[in-house]
């Protein structure tokens, strides 16, 4: 009964990483038959990807003798658990991290006791659970240029990264690396980066390089012509780095350094943060001024568009240096 018992999965966290470990929690429950009782003996249950052969777990978590019966809970709290098999776990995560869904399969085996009957009994199940589908969502809610300051940083945003599972993930100090028009133009960093189920809203700093976003110009407007005449541009951002508690964490560096994801951002916005950053103006009537002003480009007018945002560039440099 137990063995054919479907297992719901009501909430599991991966927390504090290392790179040879992670702690793990879980929260499960299942359907025993009205007037039944069962006691488990302690399991070593085995995650595991199904379609790998021949079976290679890549953690195992201990649950304790256990009596169910009823509505059964299955908890697993805190416990820090050794990689088995990195690439295993590797494989797992990036399905998780870019899929709509993905599935989570563990086997173990035990003795059941049901009164004074007892059997082995292996436990063998695949669940069902939304993944984060490659962050589809992500957006960036606002971004600009500030005063450079003594660590570098020159520019500042909020960023929202959603998460569709079910699952927590602590990834620690994740450092993106960030484009436009194809061209990698800074890094920005999310401190405590601890992805809960929905969405979840960061502060960004980072740094990026004004001269080579000036040297080409051209290129990244002609890159984003179509965001650009839509009153966007694409910013784009890929894993560069994961450290928590000042160990780069490989497994989700390799899963996330190989992910990019690209978000619209209103060039009015942008431009304003960036000139309220600069020269702490009056960013809202500084935003109808610009909107003004760019909106009458048409699909026709990119050399038009071009020759106004290097103005508009020139602009913000004569802006810092004035402070300076």
């Amino acid at each position: 009964m137990v063995e054919k018992a479907h297992l719901d999965i009501y909430s599991a966290m991966l927390m504090n990483p290392s790179p040879d470990s992670v702690t793990v929690s879980l929260s499960a429950g299942f359907k025993i038959p009205k007037g039944f009782k069962v006691r488990l003996d302690p399991i070593a249950l085995s995650l595991f990807n199904r379609n790998v052969t021949p079976f290679v777990p890549y953690i195992n978590v201990a649950l304790p003798e256990e009596t169910f019966e009823g509505k059964a809970n299955i908890s697993i709290t805190n416990q820090t658990v050794t990689l088995l098999d990195r690439g295993q776990f590797i494989d797992f995560l990036t399905v998780a991290v870019y899929e709509k869904t993905f599935k989570m399969s563990a086997k173990g085996t035990t003795t059941a006791h049901l009164g004074a009957l007892r059997a082995k009994l292996t436990l063998d199940k695949d669940v069902e659970l939304n993944g984060l589908w490659a962050f589809n969502g992500f957006s960036i809610q606002s971004a600009g240029l500030v005063e450079q300051q003594s660590d570098g940083t020159n520019l500042q945003g909020v960023a929202v990264l959603p998460n569709y599972s079910l699952v927590t993930f602590a990834l620690g100090n994740v450092t993106l690396n960030l484009q436009a028009g194809g061209l990698i133009l800074g890094q920005a960093v999310i401190d405590n980066v601890v992805l809960t189920p929905g969405n979840n809203t960061v502060s960004l700093r980072g740094s990026v390089s004004i001269e080579k976003i000036l040297q080409n110009l051209a290129t990244i407007i002609e890159a984003e012509k179509d965001a650009i005449l839509g009153g966007n541009i694409a910013l784009s951002a890929s894993g560069n780095s994961t450290v928590y508690n000042g160990a780069h964490i490989p497994y989700y560096e390799e899963v996330l350094n190989n992910l990019v994801i690209t978000a619209q951002v209103s060039i009015v916005s942008l431009i304003t943060d960036t000139i309220g950053g600069l020269v702490q103006g009056n960013s809202s009537s500084i935003a109808l001024a610009i909107s003004g002003w760019l909106g009458n480009s048409t699909t026709n007018e990119v050399t038009d568009l071009d020759s106004k945002v290097t103005q508009l560039a020139n602009y913000i440099v004569e802006s810092r240096e004035k402070q300076n």
